[in-house]
């Protein structure tokens, strides 16, 4: 069996999660010899701003991404 986990969106709290997704998905499918591969789509942003939730940042890591090292990896500049 072969897993495709996918994974979308600015990365900004990834620093956070990286672990926890490592140990309680990574590590599971490791441990069951389960094949898989990380696929993620996000966006390069100088700054972020949400309307909806009033939150705001001017100190966007574009790199988090490499947290969980997808195999492929597609990064659309929001800009343009």
């Amino acid at each position: 069996m072969k897993v495709a986990l996918c994974f979308f969106g600015i990365t900004r709290s990834l620093k956070y999660t990286h672990n926890s997704i490592k140990k309680k998905i990574f590590n599971i499918f490791i441990k069951n010899k389960i094949d898989y591969d990380i696929f993620m789509h996000t966006y390069e942003l100088n700054t972020y701003r949400n309307i909806r939730t009033n939150e705001k940042s001017n100190n966007i890591n574009n790199e988090e991404y490499k947290l969980i090292n997808p195999k492929y990896l597609l990064i659309d500049n929001q800009d343009e």
